[in-house]
């Protein structure tokens, strides 16, 4: 899947590599456990308070590969949910009617089922819930992005 942010490619790369502002854009992440300092770098790991639905869960996350600002790879393990995520980002030539933008693709990759307590979820329903979650993610790191001023960050820019 994939969205055309109204940005250039360093603000969105920051976006999704900033803690603070993940928390703040990404729904989902509801609270940071703990990162080390400099995030990302391959092999680091972190943990994010999350939520699946209404159930509360800790993400961990951790950086395979990490190719500032083009392309940024994470395996994921909430609960029982296991995926791999890999982000690209393609700065689109500018103009002179158009501000700068950045083409974000998200690829997701998960086992065909989840288990769980007495019960699996099937690949059908492993692949809807993802398609949802990556849906509902670049929207909100467009909207994120392309705000006037993003809270705690238009210093920064």
């Amino acid at each position: 899947m994939a969205a055309v942010v109204a940005a250039p490619r360093a603000r969105v790369w920051r976006a999704l590599t900033d803690p603070a502002e993940i928390v703040r854009w990404d729904e989902t992440r509801t609270a940071l456990v703990d990162v080390d300092a400099v995030y990302p770098t391959p092999d680091q790991k972190v943990r994010w308070r999350t939520k699946l639905g209404n159930v509360a869960l800790v993400l961990h996350e951790r950086a395979q590969l990490v190719d500032p600002p083009e392309r940024l790879a994470l395996v994921c393990n909430a609960g029982s949910l296991h995926f791999e995520q890999l982000y690209a980002l393609i700065e689109e030539p500018e103009d002179a009617a158009q501000a700068a933008r950045t083409r974000v693709s998200l690829k997701i990759a998960a086992h065909n089922r989840v288990q769980l307590i007495g019960a699996d979820i099937d690949r059908f329903e492993v692949r809807r819930l993802l398609i949802a979650r990556t849906d509902a993610s670049l929207r909100a790191l467009q909207k994120w992005c392309e705000a006037e001023r993003p809270q705690q960050s238009a210093a920064a820019d």
